[in-house]
């Protein structure tokens, strides 16, 4: 009935005669709901991981850790998601490091993380580590960075082997949402 009422005729001047204000030929397309979700879609999990991190939807605190620490935390998500192929440490970090560049808060200051080495102070000397940096951290009341750094490591350590022995790799059962979900 459409087209024997000639209705793609009248669809396509309907169309052409649509008010579109200030939208163009070289306009971007608008962001949607539908538009963002597609794009996560076609994350690969380094990515995935890195968002849903930075957006605190693991039970993993957004501070200080070391680039091993990270990549742990990660090959315990894809276990818990269902990943079957891990790309290797290096690969995961250019990964999280590309992300990073493209959709955390890069177009104003930089990303929200920097990847950089860290010289330790231990009891076993200096040592070199390379870190994960959430931006507006540091060392306070002159202590060193390396100092900072190194109390940051253990306490990610401490939460991050939560993580580890934690069912369906979220928070523990005691919080209840475990409990509710194994239910």
């Amino acid at each position: 009935a459409f087209l024997k009422a000639d209705g793609a005729r009248k669809w396509l001047w309907f169309l052409q005669r649509y008010p579109v204000g200030d939208f163009n030929a070289h306009t971007k397309p608008l962001m949607t709901k539908a538009k963002s979700d597609l794009i996560q879609s076609g994350w690969r999990p380094a990515e995935r991981f890195a968002h849903d991190w930075m957006a605190g939807y693991l039970p993993l605190p957004l501070r200080v850790c070391s680039a091993e620490q990270l990549y742990r935390a990660f090959t315990r998500w894809c276990y818990v998601s269902g990943e079957r192929h891990m790309p290797a440490q290096a690969i995961f970090t250019s990964g999280v490091q590309r992300w990073l560049g493209e959709h955390s808060g890069a177009e104003a200051s930089g990303p929200s993380l920097a990847y950089k080495v860290i010289q330790l102070h231990t009891t076993d000397g200096r040592k070199a580590v390379r870190c994960w940096v959430p931006k507006g951290t540091g060392p306070l009341n002159g202590v060193t960075e390396g100092a900072w750094a190194a109390e940051s490591l253990q306490e990610f350590e401490n939460t991050l082997r939560g993580y580890l022995r934690s069912i369906n790799g979220g928070a523990l059962a005691d919080d209840g949402i475990t409990a509710a979900v194994s239910d």
